[in-house]
């Protein structure tokens, strides 16, 4: 269902960089989801599960950075993630 669209662009943009609604939605939403899946692929499902479930407990009704999810991720893993961010990360 997602790859229908063709998403690209980076997740990590702020609203006002992307030129409309459906640029944001593909990166964002849309990338943004694939991007997880990948990050799902390269730790397994337990590392990815008890990083999820820390990181909603820990920033549920704030607004969190794309450096607080990776300084929490660092926790979890010494796995060199440079490539898949680089895909989904500006």
């Amino acid at each position: 269902r997602i790859n229908y669209f063709s998403p690209s662009g980076y997740i990590n943009q702020s609203l006002y960089e992307y030129p409309d609604y459906t640029s944001y939605r593909n990166a964002v939403y849309l990338n943004g989801a694939i991007f997880l899946e990948k990050l799902r692929e390269n730790l397994g499902d337990e590392i990815f599960f008890e990083f999820i479930k820390q990181y909603t407990t820990q920033y549920r009704n704030q607004i969190a950075t794309s450096e607080i999810f990776f300084d929490l991720l660092n926790d979890y893993t010494d796995r060199d993630l440079t490539p898949l961010i680089n895909i989904f990360i500006k």
